[in-house]
C-alpha cells in the first residue's frame, strides 16, 4: 500500500545544522535533508578590449552557492551562523535516484563544499534561502554498471585559496 510519502530527489548536509529535522539516511549513514533548490557558480574576472584582446584575471573569484531549504526550527542557527560569522566546515548536496529499489537509494551527483560562510539568510513563506562563500569545492558523478553497482566515478575539485584545480 503506498504511504504516500516521496523521498526528495536532492538532498542537503550542513554541518549540523539541520539535525533532527527531516533528515534521512543516504549511502551507508550520512543524515541529509530535503533541497528544494540550489544554484552554484564561480567566476573568473575577464578585463582588456574585448573586441581584440580577452585578459583572463589570474584569480577565479570564490565560488556561490544558493541553496533553499524547508522553513524549520534550524532556521535560528542559519541566523546565528551568518551574525557571528562561524565557519560551516562542510556542505554537501547530493543528487539522489533509484536503482533497484522503491526509494531513492544511491549518489548520482554529489558537490562538497568546505569552509564556508553564511553570506545570506532569506525567509521567504515556508522556505529559506541560504546563500555561501565557499573556500574549496568538490563534485561527484558517480557511473553504475546495468546490473546496478557502483561503476566509478569523475571528480573535479578547485581550492580558491591556493588558485588551484584538478580531475580525476
Amino acid at each position: 500500500m503506498d504511504s504516500g510519502t516521496l523521498t526528495p530527489t536532492w538532498m542537503l548536509k550542513m554541518d549540523d545544522v539541520f539535525e533532527d529535522m527531516s533528515e534521512m539516511e543516504v549511502d551507508g549513514g550520512t543524515m541529509f535533508n530535503p533541497c528544494f533548490g540550489f544554484k552554484m557558480f564561480a567566476r573568473r574576472q575577464v578585463s582588456g578590449y574585448r573586441l581584440t584582446q580577452n585578459y583572463a584575471n589570474s584569480r577565479v573569484h570564490h565560488s556561490r552557492i544558493w541553496f533553499v531549504v524547508p522553513l524549520d526550527n534550524s532556521t535560528p542557527t542559519l541566523f546565528n551562523y551568518m551574525h557571528n560569522g562561524k565557519i560551516i566546515e562542510s556542505t554537501s548536496i547530493v543528487r539522489l535516484i533509484n536503482i533497484g529499489g522503491e526509494e531513492y537509494n544511491q549518489i548520482m551527483w554529489q558537490a562538497t563544499f568546505e569552509n564556508s560562510h553564511l553570506e545570506h539568510v532569506e525567509i521567504i513563506r515556508d522556505y529559506v534561502m541560504i546563500a555561501l562563500s565557499v573556500s574549496t569545492g568538490e563534485q561527484k558523478v558517480f557511473k553504475y554498471n546495468k546490473d546496478g553497482t557502483k561503476g566509478g566515478q569523475a571528480v573535479s575539485s578547485y581550492d580558491y585559496a591556493t588558485n588551484t584545480g584538478e580531475k580525476e
